[in-house]
């Protein structure tokens, strides 16, 4: 099965963000927004940067798209 991807950078200027499973909550529901879709978007992969934030990989089937 084919898979869109898209990298997202996810910064947490106001510290709202309190673990890894937020940042993953906010990746998904931005992922339904740029496939326009309401499909499960995967989380491929998740990485923090010191100086850019969290980076995440997201992915979504072709057929929902």
């Amino acid at each position: 099965m084919n898979q869109l991807l898209k990298a997202l950078v996810i910064r947490d200027d106001q510290h709202k963000l309190k673990d890894v499973a937020d940042v993953v909550a906010v990746a998904r529901s931005e992922g339904r927004k740029l496939f326009h879709t309401e499909e499960n978007i995967k989380v491929i992969r998740v990485i923090f940067d010191g100086d850019i934030g969290w980076i995440v990989v997201i992915g979504c089937s072709v057929a929902s798209v």
